[in-house]
């Protein structure tokens, strides 16, 4: 699980990462892989081979690239508690309570294109068939966000749902007498992600109503009129309505 503190790094980089460890925990053991830097690289296909040399400091095959390729703004999703109206964490100081932590979030399409490089088909079909199962798993990347402010540290779990795309083989057949067979799968996964940005809220201390008696009043300016326009209208609760003036502090 991947933590991420919001004034400090972005989450979509969270993200990255999140997704790259969760490929190393699905998968590593199927390509005999040790180390999660040197077995799962961000990179683009184009230069995946280049990187992997760089890091185990030889040319070798057995690893899993990823790129993030799209982002896109989620507008389906635009219309939940997070995009409209944000959560409320922590008072920013819990001694006065003057002002309370929030967190609002955009939501976005995150589109990866991830490659499983091998010499060995057959690892690739037993990738294939743990992929297929793992969709059937309810997918997501479980991530935490922290929040800093001035006197608290506020925690916020995300549960990131995963949608998976078709396995393509890329395999380098026609190179096999030169380069030496090199079987290579390709499939997309998209996360449900959000980018998040913090603020603060002024709370409300103290809300003060004033009530009058009608019979009381000398003007029709000692009061506000509520008017309710409906042809069934309860024409006692209109009274009572009108009656009633509210000042906010």
């Amino acid at each position: 699980m991947a933590v991420t503190t919001i004034q400090d790094n972005s989450f979509l980089q969270t993200i990255d990462i999140g997704l790259q460890g969760l490929l190393y925990t699905k998968f590593g053991d199927i390509f005999k892989l040790e180390d999660i830097k040197k077995g799962v690289v961000m990179c683009p296909k184009d230069i995946a081979q280049r990187q992997i040399a760089e890091y185990r400091g030889a040319t070798e095959v057995e690893f899993i690239n990823l790129w993030r390729t799209n982002l896109a703004p989620d507008w389906k999703r635009m219309r939940t508690a997070a995009a409209r109206r944000g959560f409320l964490m922590q008072y920013v100081d819990i001694l006065t309570k003057a002002d309370i932590g929030r967190i609002k979030a955009v939501p976005v399409k995150m589109t990866y294109d991830v490659w499983a490089w091998t010499h060995y088909r057959e690892r690739l079909n037993l990738m294939a068939e743990r992929f297929l199962f793992w969709q059937q798993d309810n997918p997501n990347l479980n991530l935490n966000l922290e929040v800093k402010y001035d006197n608290e540290i506020a925690e916020y779990p995300t549960e990131l749902d995963l949608h998976f795309g078709d396995i393509i083989d890329e395999s380098m057949v026609a190179e096999k007498f030169d380069k030496g067979q090199i079987y290579i799968h390709k499939f997309s996964v998209q996360v449900d992600g959000y980018v998040f940005v913090a603020d603060t809220l002024k709370t409300v201390s103290k809300i003060i109503f004033k009530v009058y008696d009608n019979d009381a009043l000398e003007t029709d300016a000692d009061y506000e009129e509520i008017i309710v326009d409906d042809s069934n209208k309860n024409t006692e609760l209109e009274l009572a309505l009108r009656l009633i003036v509210r000042e906010y502090t």
